[in-house]
Parts: C-alpha cells; structure tokens; sequence
C-alpha cells in the first residue's frame, strides 16, 4: 500500500518499525512453543512460577496490546481522518519557539495518544463515594504503616529501597514479565548486537540511581499525599460505566494535553484524533459538539 504524501515522516518510519517487531515477536512464538514443549513438567515446574497454558497467555495479552499498537500507527497513516489531523496539529506546533519539540512533535503527540488510550480503557470505574472510599483506606493504612514502621527496629528510616535490590531483581520487575527476558535472551542470540541486553543494563543502573536515597517512609509519605489529593478530586468522567466512558475520558485527557501545548482545547481535532485512536465509526464516533459539551462541563 502507497504511503500517503501527507504522512509524517517519523511516524512511517515507526509504523515501519513496529512491523519488524511483530514479524519478530511471532518469529519468537514460533520458536519458544518449540522450546517449551520439550521441557520435562518437573524441570518446568522448579525454573518457572506460571505454568505453560499461563506462561503464554501472559505473552498473548502483551502482543494483543501490541498489534492494537501497531493498527493505532496504521491508522494514522492511512486513515484519511488522519490528514486533516495532521494538517491542523502541525498549523498549531509550528508557533512553539522549542526547536527541539518541532523535531519530535509527531512521535511525541503518538506517543501521548497512545498512553491516553490505554488509560481510558483501563480508567477506574468506580462511583465517586467508591473513589473516595477506596482512596481514603490507602491514606488510612499508608499512615498506620509509616508510623509503624518508624518504631520499628527492623525497618528504620535508613532502610534504603536500592540497597536492598539487585539488578537482576530489578531488571525482570522493569520488564514486566517472564517471557520479555526469554524474547531479550533470544533476540540477543540472533544478533551480534548487545544493544538491548545494555539497555536493559541501563535501564536498571537508572532506576537503583533513581531510588538510591529513597526510604519506606518517603514512598509511604508520597503514597499518603497523592492519595489523600486525588480523593479530593473531582473524577475525569462523571458517569465511569456507561457505554461512552472511555471515549469521554480520552477526549478529556487530550483536552488537557492540548490546553499545556497549544493553550487551547482544539475540539475539531480532538473529536478527529479520538475517533481514529479509538477506532469510533458512525454511532460510536465522538462528535465535535460532543467535545464541547465535555469541554464546558470540565470547566
């Protein structure tokens, strides 16, 4: 299929990249169901805490989210809502004075769309008085626990969370699950390329960097403030169960991302980058006089 003209071009070229990882992540199923099957139960079973049925259902719920990925860039390619966006979006960022935002502009607004999205389809869906419930036990109980803790001779203020973390325990959490170290491993068999084994280094290096003066007591004490502010506040969509939550709560979100880049809402183009991000065609579409009622229900 022709690449439209009007297509940006550092989206192409991560569209294009993300095909090379699918064809390489199915490249790696087809390999490591081999491999696994040949695993003795009880061999398995000592090196593995999820079973095989579940050790691929973990793997199949990450590439589902990948190929969802992979159609959002496909969509913002192809689509012909997308020219329009992409028209409207580079009018407004050609006022920015950042030199460097111009040049990562494109891959920046993707990559916030993407992150919306998957927040609205994993929003909370609790009622306001749940919300507020919910939240205030985690205030209730991250006190008692830091007071606790504070008397404690086990668990003192000097007990620092990187000291008491390795890489390997930090690099497998940062990856997520078991099967990202097993496509690491693989990956770095094929190719004489240690790229992503360093990054994995560095991402690790960071992260206890990051960490290394944090204490229980200062994550308790954040986990206590951000709770307590966001029981207090109002919730993104109002009605969180209805049909049209997610929909809403993405418009909502751009919205805000808008008014810090643009310093405006830009509903014509809101109501265009949801409906393409979210897939929304005829009945389910968002329209920009939706957006407009969210935008002045909002204020």
């Amino acid at each position: 299929m022709t690449i439209p003209k009007w297509a940006p071009r550092d989206i192409v070229i991560e569209y294009r990249r993300y095909l090379t990882e699918d064809e390489l992540s199915r490249e790696f199923l087809r390999e490591e169901k081999q491999r696994v099957a040949t695993v003795p139960p009880e061999e398995w079973k000592a090196t593995n805490v999820l079973t095989k049925p579940a050790y691929f259902r973990d793997f199949d719920n990450w590439y589902k989210n990948e190929l969802e990925r992979l159609a959002f860039y496909r969509r913002l390619i192809y689509d012909s809502r997308s020219k329009d966006i992409w028209e409207a979006l580079e009018r407004n960022a050609s006022r920015q004075t950042c030199v460097t935002c111009k040049k990562t502009f494109h891959l920046m607004y993707a990559h916030r769309c993407w992150l919306a999205r998957q927040a609205a389809i994993n929003r909370p869906k609790d009622t306001p008085r749940e919300k507020r419930e919910k939240l205030q036990r985690i205030v209730t109980l991250a006190k008692e626990l830091r007071i606790v803790l504070s008397a404690s001779p086990y668990f003192d203020d000097r007990w620092f969370i990187a000291e008491q973390m390795t890489g390997e325990k930090i690099a497998p959490n940062y990856y997520g699950t078991a099967y990202a170290k097993a496509m690491l491993d693989w990956r770095n068999k094929r190719s004489n390329s240690s790229k992503l084994d360093a990054l994995s280094r560095t991402d690790s290096h960071w992260l206890l960097g990051l960490y290394n003066n944090l204490t229980l007591g200062q994550i308790l004490r954040w986990l206590h403030d951000d709770a307590t502010m966001q029981s207090k506040s109002a919730p993104i969509v109002k009605q969180a169960k209805s049909s049209r939550a997610s929909r809403n709560y993405f418009a909502l979100l751009l919205r805000d991302f808008h008014e810090q880049l643009f310093k405006r809402p830009l509903s014509k183009t809101i109501e265009l980058v949801t409906n393409v991000t979210l897939d929304l065609s005829d009945i389910d579409a968002i329209t920009d006089a939706d957006v407009r009622a969210l935008v002045r229900a909002r204020k």
